[in-house]
């Protein structure tokens, strides 16, 4: 059960997302200075930014409120609640915000994009898509668009779109370990072994101390049944990083398409005594019937 670099992407792509709120805060803020809002509004949106930067969200909160008490028909006002509740992770409201936003400059391709990331978190991805495909459309050079939409093809299992994404991802930043690594596991799902093999030899001669990379291929081995170079790779894996749940869950695995009981079991107890996760109902499953051998 290799959840592999779609799993480690789970817990990155949130991450920037929320430095590009920052991001956007000074953004607006510089926005808000540069045209003829009222005093007391500009004057309040600034104190929201500071207290946002400090991480007291309920204060930037209370200070875009009130701005945009004085002002209601500024987009930027609920664009700026909108980020600081998604960084409050209050995200309903924030897509509330960011589709009042909206409703105001219907055009502005980074509202598309934040209220996207707002979705992603509510689960709903295809109103994801949809905001990014928005995204696009109005600014197709958008940085790292077509990876994010990707990620949410994936989370419904949409993987020829997901490819088609990140292969135009990667036009657009080649050498990105990510979009690379989640570009060979689409082609693992969709039956595509040697262009995927292919795909690991070059980023593991590339980066030959990423454990990520063993485990993931370890599991393309093992859809293809050769289960002692899947065995190497599960090993490589463990020895560079030792505390890897998702290693020991991909050896188990291994030794138990070899009758190996004994060690798929032991692998087994380690792999939940460090703790695994996955989104992949495949995957799940094979953890359920090893587990129940196990018992």
């Amino acid at each position: 059960m290799a959840a592999g670099l779609l799993a480690l992407i789970i817990n990155k792509i949130v991450s920037p997302k929320k430095n590009i709120m920052k991001k956007t805060l000074l953004l607006l803020l510089t926005t808000i200075a540069l045209t003829s809002m009222s005093q007391p509004y500009v004057t309040l949106n600034k104190k929201g930014i500071k207290q946002a930067k400090a991480g007291n969200y309920e204060n930037a909160i209370n200070y875009f409120m009130q701005a945009i008490a004085i002002e209601p028909n500024i987009s930027d006002g609920h664009a700026n609640l909108g980020n600081v509740y998604q960084l409050a992770k209050q995200y309903d409201q924030a897509v509330n915000e960011f589709t009042r936003a909206l409703e105001l400059s219907p055009n502005i391709a980074y509202l598309y994009k934040s209220r996207a990331s707002s979705y992603m978190n509510l689960k709903e991805f295809q109103n994801a898509i949809d905001d990014y495909s928005k995204t696009i459309e109005i600014d197709p050079s958008y940085k790292n668009v077509y990876f994010d939409r990707s990620f949410a093809y994936l989370q419904l299992e949409d993987f020829a779109n997901a490819k088609v994404d990140l292969e135009t991802q990667l036009k657009k930043t080649p050498k990105d370990l990510m979009t690379r690594g989640n570009l060979v596991n689409v082609k693992t799902k969709l039956g595509l072994y040697d262009d995927a093999l292919e795909d690991y030899y070059q980023l593991i001669n590339e980066y030959p101390t990423q454990h990520i990379l063993f485990n993931n291929r370890a599991e393309l081995y093992i859809r293809i049944g050769d289960y002692n170079l899947a065995l190497k790779d599960a090993n490589q894996a463990i020895s560079l990083n030792n505390n890897y749940g998702i290693g020991y869950m991909t050896r188990a695995e291994i030794y138990f398409n070899l009758a190996e009981m004994e060690k798929a079991c032991s692998d087994l107890n380690k792999a939940i005594s460090l703790g695994i996760t996955s989104n992949d109902k495949e995957e799940l499953k094979r953890y359920e019937l090893i587990k129940e051998q196990c018992k």
